[in-house]
């Protein structure tokens, strides 16, 4: 009998530990995510900035592209952080106390969606301002 009580109080320790490391994961990731936005956020307005002066013909569409990268990304930083959100409130109703292998998988591509978002928007940016200057 006193082994099954510390094998539950030690399973319970191990979900604890589990569900600590699950929200610190969970915290980090917002924390990057937050700056890939607020990143996108300012390139669109140095965007908006370039469009109000004269361009060299045909770079208009290095801006367009790049404003709809920064665009995708932000759409998918928002999704990947309801996702966040709705795992870390799920996991305290779950038993072991942390998301699934979906779950988790399903946040890294989105979190590396977002991320390559962002470079594919930096780089037509930077194509742009070598065009231009």
């Amino acid at each position: 009998m006193a082994t099954k009580a510390k094998t539950k109080a030690a399973t319970i320790v191990e979900n604890e530990k589990r569900y600590n490391r699950f929200v610190e994961e969970t915290k980090l990731r917002s924390d990057y995510l937050k700056h890939v936005a607020t990143l996108d956020t300012g390139s669109i307005l140095i965007i908006t900035t370039f469009l109000q002066k004269p361009t060299a013909p045909g770079t208009k569409i290095l801006l367009t592209i790049s404003i709809m990268s920064f665009l995708l990304s932000l759409l998918i930083v928002n999704i990947t952080q309801y996702m966040l959100t709705n795992h870390l409130s799920d996991s305290v109703d779950n038993i072991e106390g942390v998301a699934s292998k979906e779950q988790k998988r399903t946040n890294g591509v989105l979190t590396f969606l977002s991320y390559a978002g962002l470079g594919i928007g930096l780089s037509f940016l930077i194509g742009f301002a070598i065009v231009n200057f």
